[in-house]
């Protein structure tokens, strides 16, 4: 099922739709990012190449789309200023 809502996610985007992904949990929050970077990435609208930085255990990377639900500042920028 977190497939199939990634591609009806990623068909909204393609019209031009704002689209807001949301689950009950944080597992199945950080599963859904996974899978819509990973989706973005294919898609060639992130470049894994150019200059990224890891917060939370995520990698986030030029483009990326972030919601937060708490401002904080454990992050590593690899070396780019941001």
């Amino acid at each position: 099922m977190e497939s199939e809502l990634i591609v009806a996610w990623q068909q909204a985007r393609g019209q031009g739709q704002t689209v807001a992904l949301m689950a009950n949990t944080t597992d199945t929050v950080t599963r859904l990012n996974q899978l819509a970077q990973q989706s973005r990435i294919m898609n060639g609208e992130l470049d894994i190449n150019k200059p990224w930085l890891k917060a939370g255990g995520s990698l986030i990377f030029v483009g990326d789309e972030v919601v937060t639900r708490a401002m904080t500042d454990d992050y590593e920028p690899t070396g780019t200023s941001w």
